[in-house]
């Protein structure tokens, strides 16, 4: 799959038409698609290895430690609900917001 998120995603919103009676899934997609999302290309072998490494030392997952170099090659801002990658963006000096709030 050269493109995982928008299966993820389109698995979250499959998930919620089954757990929310009346859950508009075209209305979802049509939300999402106003909030001009970009996929970034994939990421190279040797990169995910050099992030599996850094997750590693840092006590992250693999998945966290490349949304926080997304976010720190784009200039961008960590959404999150997970502490420990808010954490880690703070000690990057990047922005977060705390989707708990």
């Amino acid at each position: 799959m050269r493109y995982v998120f928008q299966w993820e995603l389109g698995n979250l919103l499959v998930r919620q038409t089954r757990r929310e009676p009346g859950f508009d899934l075209r209305e979802a997609y049509g939300v999402l698609d106003s909030f001009k999302i970009m996929v970034a290309p994939p990421v190279a072998r040797d990169d995910i290895r050099a992030l599996a490494a850094i997750a590693a030392a840092r006590g992250l997952s693999l998945f966290d430690a490349g949304y926080l170099w997304l976010a720190m090659q784009m200039d961008g801002i960590v959404a999150s609900r997970d502490g420990g990658l808010m954490a880690a963006a703070a000690a990057a000096g990047l922005p977060v917001f705390d989707l708990r709030d």
